[in-house]
């Protein structure tokens, strides 16, 4: 699905940049956003664009291994 959206993005963005009414939006959006994606990133830290739950990752680390299990005998 997010394969799916990026893709969706950039045909939108090929439409925008290819529409002389729509370019000033496109010239003016993309430093916004960029600058806005800065804003946030010095205001909370470098590590806030990593994932915080990664299972591939973990997993390759052994980090987030199921517990052992512990034998409660019957009860």
């Amino acid at each position: 699905m997010p394969v799916l959206a990026i893709v969706l993005l950039a045909a939108s963005l090929v439409g925008v940049a290819l529409d002389p009414e729509q370019q000033a939006s496109l010239w003016f959006g993309i430093p916004f956003t960029l600058a806005c994606l800065a804003y946030y990133r010095i205001r909370h830290g470098a590590g806030v664009f990593r994932p915080h739950n990664d299972p591939v990752q973990d997993a390759a680390q052994g980090v987030g291994a199921a517990p052992e299990r512990v034998d409660t005998g019957n009860i």
